[in-house]
């Protein structure tokens, strides 16, 4: 019996591309989209959810009416949308300070 260890071959680097090269086309893809949902999927859970919106809002006045009127509904609902009551429900909805939301 020998106490000498039995030593392992490395893989050379030649043996490994060749191993590359049998894989089917298709793997890469496979990889790939493995790679990327994996990835997706943890900046998904760990960063935090951030929603924005703008809007915008066009009174224009009709034939028959003065644009005095498109401007009194525009300011109407400039003090409308700014009021506590609306914006309390959004506080809720956005999970924001009201004064962001006015902002």
């Amino acid at each position: 019996m020998t106490d000498t260890p039995i030593r392992r071959r490395r893989p050379s680097l030649a043996s490994s591309l060749a191993r590359v090269r049998r894989l089917p086309a298709w793997s890469a893809l496979a990889a790939g989209l493995l790679a990327g949902g994996l990835c997706g999927g943890a900046y998904g859970l760990l960063t935090p959810p951030v929603y924005t919106a703008t809007s915008y809002v066009v009174a224009v006045p009709t034939d028959k009416a003065a644009s005095e009127a498109a401007r009194g509904f525009a300011q109407a609902y400039g003090r409308v949308a700014t009021q506590l009551a609306v914006l309390g429900d959004a506080q809720v909805w956005a999970g924001v300070p009201v004064r962001t939301l006015r902002d």
